[in-house]
């Protein structure tokens, strides 16, 4: 019985030394609820500081207040392509930068066939 008193009252001193801890960091539960798993008070503080953008090399615009542009929404429309690598061979750089200057991109992941490996490419239609 004794040694339950005593552990009771060091769990006890424990864990008042601890919230003493906290509290004194600023721990201390602001937002109790009146259950635990209650949501809290949304309290959100949002502080946007300016950032300074320098745009070089475009042409200004200056529209009106009552200027009304018209806008509309369109997907992008790509083109693919298939380079073939023969089994055993890595692509060369030529073929790569030949395609690169033409628009073409690579995406995806290389696949395997029979002849060896291929690439898909693709680029925005013209």
């Amino acid at each position: 019985m004794r040694s339950r008193i005593i552990a009771v009252s060091i769990a006890a001193g424990l864990s008042g030394a601890g919230g003493v801890i906290l509290a004194a960091r600023g721990y201390t539960n602001q937002q109790a609820t009146l259950r635990p798993g209650d949501p809290t008070q949304p309290r959100v503080w949002i502080e946007n500081t300016p950032l300074r953008v320098e745009l070089t090399g475009t042409p200004g615009v200056t529209l009106s207040p009552d200027t009304t542009v018209q806008v509309r929404v369109a997907r992008q429309a790509w083109e693919y392509r298939v380079i073939s690598i023969p089994a055993g061979q890595a692509p060369t750089g030529q073929q790569l930068a030949a395609a690169g200057a033409d628009g073409w991109e690579a995406f995806g992941i290389p696949f395997q066939t029979s002849d060896g490996v291929s690439l898909l490419l693709k680029r925005p239609v013209r």
